[in-house]
């Protein structure tokens, strides 16, 4: 807070050109990260590729920082390497309540990544019931999933049940 009082710059880039509030997001650090915002840190402010601060909290888990970057008005849209947004983050990582949150604030639920996957496709892929429930309520076009083994979304097959069928163990 000192710092920042005194003109300290909240988007200074460290040695491996990353900002400050990604790294309160990588570490969970609500009370930095919302010191930061309040004294005009980029909350959608992309890292060398490795996304943005809201990309960290979607694939870590962090409902409360992904809640404080949303309300921020970080820009759930944004794209980091391999043209992933922070839903197809929350997506492969199986955090169904960031993805109902990020969903609610206007993500995409039918962006491609630069693999053409979307969203659906890699919580469907990782038997993420909950994320592929979230979408599909939402209109996302589950036609994307091209498979013969394909089976509904909204079965409750648990990951290891859902790995054995097909073939993954």
């Amino acid at each position: 807070r000192q710092l920042l009082e005194v003109d300290a710059d909240p988007n200074a880039l460290d040695k491996s050109d990353r900002r400050p509030l990604y790294g309160a997001a990588r570490g969970n650090h609500m009370e930095v990260a919302a010191l930061l915002a309040t004294f005009g840190a980029d909350v959608s402010g992309n890292d060398r590729g490795s996304g943005s601060p809201l990309h960290v909290a979607a694939a870590s888990g962090s409902q409360p920082m992904a809640e404080l970057l949303i309300h921020r008005d970080a820009d759930v849209n944004a794209c980091c390497r391999r043209d992933m947004t922070p839903l197809h983050c929350a997506c492969a990582a199986g955090h169904g309540a960031i993805c109902h949150l990020l969903l609610l604030a206007g993500a995409d639920p039918d962006a491609e990544n630069d693999a053409n996957e979307t969203p659906f496709m890699l919580a469907f892929k990782n038997a993420h019931v909950q994320c592929c429930r979230s979408l599909l309520e939402t209109g996302a076009v589950p036609g994307a999933v091209d498979s013969p083994r394909w089976l509904p979304a909204f079965t409750e097959f648990s990951p290891h049940e859902h790995a054995r069928l097909w073939g993954k163990t």
